[in-house]
């Protein structure tokens, strides 16, 4: 019994900390043979961020407000070829800001996918974020940060 509490005591702390450092989470995933994009900001990032880099106007609503921005430094391709984001939605769930956006229909036959990611770059010295493939048969989490901002994932390797 006492194995277990200590099990839970230390999974519940590694929940309430596993956030800590990162400004986003980034996932690219399929769905309906679309690939789709989800970004998870912390709202107080992403506020300093558009105060810092004055992207916004007052009288703009801050979600689709923060949504060009992030979509203005985010770059999804495939073999070379930018996708086109579409902003579909956004929503706040605890101090958080989620966005989504379609990248059009999914290209399984590409052979590379590329990730570029300059959010937050503009208003913070260090940062984290986290980015996450699920495409076909990869799945894979990348850590992006102020030295790191592109990634770029073979596709063809899909044992």
């Amino acid at each position: 019994m006492r194995f277990t509490a200590v099990i839970f005591l230390m999974c519940w702390a590694f929940q309430l900390f596993g956030h800590e450092g990162h400004q986003a989470f980034y996932r690219i995933t399929e769905e309906n043979g679309q690939l789709v994009l989800l970004v998870k900001m912390d709202m107080p990032d992403v506020e300093t961020c558009l105060e810092q880099e004055n992207f916004c106007g007052k009288d703009q609503e801050l979600k689709w407000c923060a949504a060009t921005w992030a979509g203005n430094l985010l770059a999804v391709k495939i073999d070379g070829k930018e996708l086109d984001e579409q902003f579909e939605t956004s929503y706040t769930e605890m101090g958080h800001l989620i966005l989504r956006y379609t990248l059009g229909k999914a290209h399984i036959e590409g052979k590379t996918l590329e990730v570029s990611n300059f959010c937050f770059l503009g208003s913070f010295n260090t940062y984290d974020n986290i980015v996450q493939i699920s495409v076909g048969s990869i799945d894979q989490g990348y850590m992006m940060n102020e030295q790191r901002t592109n990634i770029k994932i073979d596709l063809t390797n899909r044992s």
